[in-house]
């Protein structure tokens, strides 16, 4: 298995980083999408459990664990220091990646509308799954395949990534050098 330091020199030397970041692709309706994700942070809090427990997950009790102490770092982060970056949409696309596998296999990515005003009425966990997954994808295409590529290397431990992603949020925040 690959340690914190491994991977931190394979993700820096397949990734564009600029200043602890990765800087995204210009998209007109940025505003919104951010706004959007904000919302999302709430549906996948209420439905952690949901999302984590799904398919594969069930049998990944350790994952579970790190899954909910990142998405509890990741959104105190967020609401904190008001500011989103590529690390806090890999941290959602990674404790999201079963449930976003498993919709996938639903047919439910082409079945849920997003541009729907009705999808947003009640929005479920499986849209807050698939507006996370549709905000880094326009954010951060390229960074974003290159990120699940390393993700599903077989020598990355999902506690060792989770540990990597809050450092290096804590980078951006200035907490460590």
């Amino acid at each position: 298995m690959l340690g914190l330091r491994e991977l931190t020199d394979i993700v820096d030397k397949e990734l564009r980083i600029a200043e602890h970041d990765v800087t995204p692709c210009y998209i007109s309706n940025i505003k919104e999408v951010v706004a959007g994700m904000v919302a999302m942070l709430d549906i996948i809090e209420r439905d952690l459990d949901i999302i984590v427990n799904i398919g594969e997950m069930k049998k990944m009790k350790q994952s579970k664990k790190v899954f909910k102490e990142l998405f509890n770092y990741t959104k105190i982060d967020v609401l904190k220091n008001r500011r989103w970056s590529f690390w806090h949409f890999m941290a959602l696309c990674l404790i999201t990646s079963v449930a976003h596998e498993k919709l996938i296999q639903q047919n439910k990515h082409s079945t849920i509308d997003l541009q729907k005003q009705s999808t947003w009425d009640n929005p479920t966990w499986e849209v807050a799954v698939l507006f996370v997954v549709f905000a880094a994808s326009a954010l951060y295409k390229d960074e974003l395949v290159k990120f699940i590529e390393i993700n599903s290397r077989g020598d990355v431990n999902t506690e060792i990534l989770s540990r990597f992603l809050v450092r290096k949020m804590k980078l951006l925040n200035g907490e460590i050098q």
